[in-house]
């Protein structure tokens, strides 16, 4: 068996290698403009779950100050600013920002037994937001806890 080598002509060599080093091209092309149209969506969906994440620990922060307020406000030897206090305790724990507490009735150490006190934590998104920037869309967040005078 005899193989049969035939000469290429260098002509079609280059025309190969340049459709090739062409193609390179297109393809580096493509690829910077498939990196701009999904970067700015990449970027968006991960700085929206950063601010979501941060909106779930506010809101959870807000619903432990206002127990741990309410459960100090219930004890028969108490007073509204010792209840304010460990509230606040809570909330600078977790820097929270701009935050409000508020006592129902009012001064739960004259309240009676058996009465209901209603204690209401909030604070402003805004002021809360990691981005902190024209584009939050942040409103105030609350949390109540109720419970029995002992």
């Amino acid at each position: 068996m005899t193989t049969r080598m035939t000469k290429t002509s260098s002509s079609s060599r280059t025309a190969c290698t340049r459709h090739v080093r062409r193609s390179q091209k297109t393809r580096s092309g493509v690829a910077c403009v498939e990196a701009a149209f999904c970067l700015p969506v990449i970027l968006l969906v991960v700085l929206g779950s950063v601010e979501v994440t941060n909106k779930i620990f506010l809101k959870q922060s807000l619903s432990t100050a206002a127990y741990e307020a309410c459960r100090t406000a219930i004890q028969s030897s108490t007073t509204t600013a010792i209840a304010r206090a460990s509230g606040e305790e809570i909330l600078k724990a977790r820097n929270v920002r701009s935050a409000t507490i508020t006592f129902t009735p009012a001064d739960v150490g004259n309240a009676p037994r058996g009465q209901m006190i209603r204690v209401t934590v909030s604070a402003s998104g805004k002021a809360n937001s990691i981005l902190n920037n024209d584009f939050t869309v942040a409103g105030d967040v609350s949390s109540t806890v109720v419970m029995v005078k002992e």
